[in-house]
């Protein structure tokens, strides 16, 4: 098992999340810190979760990314999950998120799926 490593990047107007490895409970308040600063960026804070390097997705991390989509489309931005042909997509589907979450393939299609 591999502890979950969260890092951003800055792509123009779109903040990249990226996470990788599983989830381990001492890891959710880092997960809850970076995406809490990422929506509270501006006025339409737009954002791409990138999760194709992750190798378990707990569903408590599908609700949070549920929870965050939301806050995203009060403020008026746009989340969107890159990469989830991976073991997250599974958690995804299951959970149905990928009914009201932007999904793409690749990272470079979501970052163009956010600026739309």
């Amino acid at each position: 098992m591999t502890a979950m490593k969260l890092s951003t990047d800055e792509r123009g107007e779109v903040t990249v999340v990226t996470m990788s490895g599983d989830l381990e409970a001492r890891e959710v308040d880092d997960f809850k810190s970076y995406m809490d600063e990422v929506v509270g960026k501006g006025p339409t804070p737009k954002a791409v979760l990138d999760v194709s390097r992750v190798t378990r997705m707990t569903s408590y991390v599908v609700a949070l990314i549920g929870f965050y989509n939301a806050q995203f489309k009060q403020a008026k931005g746009k989340l969107v999950i890159a990469g989830a042909r991976t073991p997250a997509q599974r958690a995804l589907e299951l959970s149905g998120l990928t009914q009201v979450v932007a999904s793409e393939d690749t990272l470079e299609d979501a970052i163009a799926t956010a600026k739309s």
